[in-house]
């Protein structure tokens, strides 16, 4: 579970950086 969300904001993260 930890790792998901972590994963999750990271490509949060990524998205913005992008946009």
């Amino acid at each position: 579970l930890e790792e998901a969300s972590s994963g999750e904001k990271k490509c949060a993260d990524y998205l913005d950086l992008v946009a």
